[in-house]
């Protein structure tokens, strides 16, 4: 950080030691002063280091969970996240995948052909959501580590009926994306989209208008045949799965999406023991 970038860090900790430091969440428990100045520097670098902004964006976002009332523990509470990421309605398709990258930092896996529209329940799938970033933020997303990758499979599985995207799905994942930016700042390193087709990139153009070109500029689209080489070059064998070229264990359906379910009842436990 340069000087005025230093200055900014120490104006929002003055700011944040006096507004926010007594409020109790899963997300400012910090494990050291790195780890808090880490947190902070998600709002700072997300305004570009323009200090108010920054400020204004920590506390809607402080407010917000405040509001769906993360602090007592709804999305860390053992008992309710099965129901929340595997219930009716829910249509989860992404989760931690378990497993780092080459720069040993933690990536997302998801496929969108788990998503049956006609099913999904917009408020329980954006609960769902919530919980999966929220999970990453929490319990990965700690000092020194800054950001996850995440692997998107696009592609269709004759298993599962293919879906259109109508404005209702579109709202949701607009809002997905959403809280994703503003509630979950500069958590999202590298996107490596596999199998994306014209019907993605129509959606493409339309996302585009609701990103950044910061976020833009993380998406990697895979070329169409050498979509397994070119992960490779990020991934080592034994940390990707058998569905994508590796020696990792198989996705096996939504098995993949069991398992993180798993990993996440384990770390609420561990943090509420």
């Amino acid at each position: 950080m340069n000087s005025a970038q230093k200055q900014s860090l120490e104006q929002i900790k003055l700011y944040f030691d006096k507004n926010w430091f007594e409020y109790k969440d899963p997300l400012l428990d910090f494990q050291s002063e790195e780890d808090k100045d880490s947190f902070l520097l998600r709002f700072l670098r997300a305004r570009n280091f323009e200090i108010e902004k920054s400020i204004t964006m920590m506390d809607i976002c402080l407010e917000w969970r405040k509001n769906i009332n993360i602090a007592p523990g709804n999305l860390h509470d053992p008992h309710k996240i099965q129901k929340i990421v595997l219930g009716d309605g829910a249509e989860s398709y992404f989760v931690d995948s378990g497993m780092v990258d080459k720069a040993g930092k933690p990536y997302l896996i998801g496929r969108t052909c788990l998503i049956n529209n006609a099913k999904m329940d917009g408020n329980t799938h954006l609960t769902a959501v919530t919980l999966v970033l929220e999970h990453a933020m929490v319990y990965s997303l700690r000092f020194p580590v800054e950001y996850c990758s995440y692997i998107l499979d696009l592609r269709e599985d004759p298993e599962y009926p293919p879906n259109s995207v109508g404005s209702a799905s579109l709202d949701i994942l607009r809002e997905g994306i959403h809280r994703a930016s503003e509630y979950y700042p500069e958590g999202l390193g590298k996107v490596y989209l596999i199998g994306a087709g014209w019907a993605f990139y129509m959606l493409w153009k339309v996302m585009s208008l609701w990103i950044t070109t910061r976020t833009k500029n993380k998406v990697v689209f895979l070329d169409q045949d050498k979509w397994k080489e070119q992960l490779l070059e990020y991934f080592d064998k034994d940390q990707l799965v058998e569905d994508f070229g590796g020696t990792g264990p198989p996705l096996g359906g939504k098995v993949f999406i069991e398992r993180a379910v798993e990993r996440y009842i384990h770390n609420a436990q561990n943090r509420s023991a």
